[in-house]
């Protein structure tokens, strides 16, 4: 091992000073005690036995560059200490209000407004300005000059420190203590004048020393393990390009969409009711609750919006749209998430082909707008989508006629079949294909024809959009039927776009009959009821996919119906899976700001529920996805930080406090562990004589009376933030 270099650093191996007060020595010895323990374990981890083990902390500040490999949670804990201590004794921790010495800028309007001014390294413009970011790197030459990289919505400024530039008189030494204070994470405010290093790079050169505005009390690593992303989402975000890259591309596909639906087709945005009655404009499992107001009525929140859109063309809004939350209470996978942002549009007097027309048009004018927003704002982590796939006519594949060439042998007939179900099984087996043995026994009939067509029509999609039309009738209830003269079989007028084998949009022309809608209705309640009739005794009837009784029939929606319905094409998107597309995300957790629901339970669980996590299966990790180790995940983000630091400090209480006091604060404990004690899970069972145990130890001194002991109590409270 070569020799280590202490000449170079000495600074770095010398004890820190005693503190001035007890809180503050309760600090110190706090810290050289996670130093030392830091030390003990890179000693016991030699370089062929732990390769990932990089170095360790070897100064008093621990704010040195690591890979993620070294990143751990009792690091965390002692590293947050330091750096509160770091501050506390520079009077640093203090989050002021800003205060503007000079007109205020974004870094992005800074860029915007001297790109292309002609400015020289020796001859900055004349404008005071002021820019705030985050600091993502700083680098010290000597003690009078040091840059730093700020960041501000994804956009970079370099800012100069200068100590010959600055002009409120700062000495040498407070020009190097405020650089040194400042650390990669911090949110800091530099005022300066716009300039150009000598390679060109736009800079801001600062006049005043930079403020600290906001400190970065833990430390921001470099990059964030896979398994551990979702669990440290706002860390992921500030650390991974791809992924805040994203949500950029996110936030330019929904306002696109609405400057598409405003500008070509007219539309006006609407808000409809979330939680309602009942869920309505879909067959799905609908998450439920009850309101104060009305405790003994049932609520829902919605499926879709699409009922109410429908009220409202009724009420002479011909052409509207909103995009919005939507819940469906199933499961998880790539790309299904419980709560999702849905849109969907309506437009009188129009038909399915002149809809399917616009849906292309609109695909590929987003196509041009993503990559035009991505060329402008440098998203080059994004894999790109060839635009000009949705420029292209896309196929369009007829449902039934395509799944009998595939089969060789045509489907029954569908409409007013009870046994449907059994002869299509039927067809599969003398067909040689077993697809619905992977669906639960007794399927409904628009289940099993949709995992037919999830084998033979959706693979189709693959690397290109396309159209399925001409579901069967049974699988669209809200939408208009005719009969196919090719099969003769009863339809919808619906088209689904699919592209790489996901559903992207659907869409149809609305049943605007309250007549034939009511017949739909009672087809569809008829066709519950036989699946429940049909159940085993005590079974739940697997193909039933929503929640509303068989006899359910919305005689409200039908009475609107019959105050009017023109001729109405209605459109439906999922804005994740389209935002999927356009960045190229291979699950919708990456697509959302905090992943999907499991995610963000996740997020909000303490130690002991992410323990229970880990016992529950994830649906993304048996597709391939992405699956937080949540060992690590409840050590990152659960407790175990916590429980370390609380360790560490009652280990410095003892040493603050004299070995008398020690010993009486300690007998209770001592008379327990001479006790029977019973270990199960993890857990310790308390012996059956403890209070007596407990009765006969003299009683500990009390915290007013040593001031010591306030001391480390107080720095337990700095550390763990139970005080402002």
């Amino acid at each position: 091992m070569a020799p280590t270099l202490h000449f170079l650093r000495p600074y770095a191996f010398q004890p820190l000073p005693p503190g001035s007060s007890p809180a503050g020595s309760a600090y110190l010895r706090f810290y050289e005690l996670a130093r030392r323990n830091s030390r003990a374990v890179c000693q016991r981890c030699n370089s062929s036995a732990s390769p990932k083990i990089i170095s360790t902390i070897r100064s008093s500040s621990p704010w040195v560059k690591r890979d993620v490999e070294t990143y751990n949670p009792e690091d965390r804990g002692a590293l947050t200490a330091a750096r509160v201590l770091q501050l506390q004794k520079a009077h640093a921790l203090l989050y002021p209000r800003l205060k503007r010495y000079a007109k205020p800028l974004t870094i992005s309007s800074f860029r915007k407004q001297y790109e292309d001014q002609m400015i020289g390294p020796s001859q900055p413009l004349g404008d005071i300005v002021t820019v705030g970011g985050r600091v993502t790197s700083i680098s010290q030459f000597g003690s009078k000059l040091a840059f730093v990289k700020l960041v501000e919505d994804g956009k970079v400024i370099q800012g100069i420190l200068n100590l010959g530039k600055l002009i409120d008189g700062t000495e040498a030494r407070q020009f190097v203590d405020q650089v040194r204070l400042i650390k990669r994470g911090d949110h800091i405010s530099i005022t300066g004048q716009p300039t150009r290093t000598q390679s060109g790079e736009l800079s801001i050169e600062a006049i005043h020393l930079p403020q600290i505005v906001s400190p970065g009390l833990a430390p921001l690593p470099y990059k964030l393990a896979e398994d551990v992303r979702m669990n440290q989402r706002h860390l992921d975000l500030l650390v991974n390009k791809r992924a805040a890259d994203t949500l950029r591309v996110r936030s330019c596909v929904i306002r696109e969409l609405r400057k598409w639906l405003e500008t070509k087709l007219e539309c006006s945005e609407v808000s409809t009711p979330i939680l309602a009655a009942n869920a309505g404009g879909a067959v799905a499992r609908s998450f439920t609750t009850h309101a104060t107001e009305f405790p003994e009525k049932q609520l829902a929140l919605r499926i879709a919006p699409e009922l109410w859109l429908k009220r409202l063309v009724v009420a002479g809004f011909d052409r509207i749209y909103e995009i919005g939350p939507a819940f469906r209470n199933e499961g998880l996978d790539l790309t299904h998430n419980p709560e999702f942002t849905m849109c969907e549009f309506y437009v009188s007097h129009i038909n399915l082909d002149q809809i399917m027309q616009e849906t292309r048009d609109m695909f590929s004018d987003l196509a041009n707008a993503v990559a035009k927003f991505k060329d402008e704002h440098g998203l080059t982590s994004l894999r790109p989508l060839d635009h000009k796939l949705l420029a292209r006519e896309w196929p369009v594949i007829d449902f039934i006629p395509t799944i009998n060439m595939t089969l060789g042998i045509p489907l029954p007939m569908l409409d007013n079949n009870p046994n449907a179900v059994q002869e299509i099984i039927k067809v599969l087996e003398d067909a040689g294909k077993d697809w619905h043995k992977s669906l639960p026994p007794n399927p409904s009939l628009p289940k099993l024809l949709d995992r037919i067509a999830g084998e033979v029509l959706e693979p189709q999609s693959k690397g290109k959009p396309i159209f399925i039309t001409k579901h069967p009738a049974c699988m669209s209830p809200l939408a208009k039927t005719f009969i196919d003269p090719l099969t003769r079989q009863v339809v919808s007028a619906r088209a689904e776009v699919f592209f790489d084998g996901n559903e992207l949009a659907n869409m149809y022309e609305e049943e605007n009959s309250p007549y034939v809608q009511r017949l739909k209705f009672v087809d569809q309640a008829k066709a519950k009821l036989a699946l429940q009739q049909n159940a085993a005794p005590g079974q739940q009837p697997l193909g039933d996919e929503d929640d509303e009784p068989a006899h359910f029939i919305d005689e409200q929606y039908i009475s609107v119906l019959e105050s009017g319905l023109p001729p109405t094409a209605g459109w439906g998107c999922g804005v994740d899976r389209l935002v999927m597309m356009f960045t190229g995300a291979g699950r919708i957790s990456e697509v959302l700001p905090f992943g999907n629901l499991r995610n963000v339970v996740g997020l909000a669980s303490t130690g002991p529920q992410n323990q229970e996590r880990k016992k529950g299966r994830d649906d993304d990790s048996v597709a391939g996805a992405e699956t937080p180790a949540e060992s690590t995940a409840a050590a990152e983000v659960g407790s175990q930080p916590k429980d370390e630091v609380e360790r560490m400090v009652e280990v410095e209480k003892e040493k603050i406090l004299p070995s008398g006091e020690v010993a009486e604060s300690g007998s209770k404990a001592g008379a327990a562990e001479s006790s029977p004690v019973v270990e199960s899970e993890g857990k310790t069972a308390a012996p059956e004589n403890a209070d007596d145990a407990a009765g006969k130890a003299e009683q500990p001194a009390s915290t007013s009376d040593n001031p010591q002991k306030r001391a480390a109590d107080e720095a337990l409270q700095y550390i763990m933030g139970d005080r402002p």
